[in-house]
């Protein structure tokens, strides 16, 4: 999947930078935990946990962060580009005076 996502990124002319800099923090996340898997035994260290009050997180790494933001820039990025395009399709409603 990462190489297909970098050959992807690498040979796209025409990518928003929102969602090219989505495209790549899942990259770099997906590259962070590939690496602590080759380097640490198969296992991954997740040692962030976020708690506010009896609220909190599962426990995760930079990695998870970046590839959790990058997804996030790709959906809005796509919702904001939806938007765009319905605007300009919607028909001008005609103005009678």
């Amino acid at each position: 999947g990462l190489l297909i996502l970098s050959t992807f990124l690498v040979s796209r002319r025409r990518l928003g930078w929102m969602t090219f800099l989505g495209l790549a923090l899942v990259l770099a996340g997906g590259l962070g935990n590939l690496i602590d898997r080759i380097t640490r035994e198969g296992l991954v260290t997740d040692f962030i946990l976020l708690q506010v009050g009896p609220f909190h997180t599962g426990i995760f790494n930079v990695a998870d962060a970046g590839i959790l933001l990058g997804i996030a820039l790709v959906v809005v990025s796509q919702w904001q580009e939806r938007h765009r395009v319905l605007r300009r399709r919607a028909p001008v409603a005609a103005v009678e005076g």
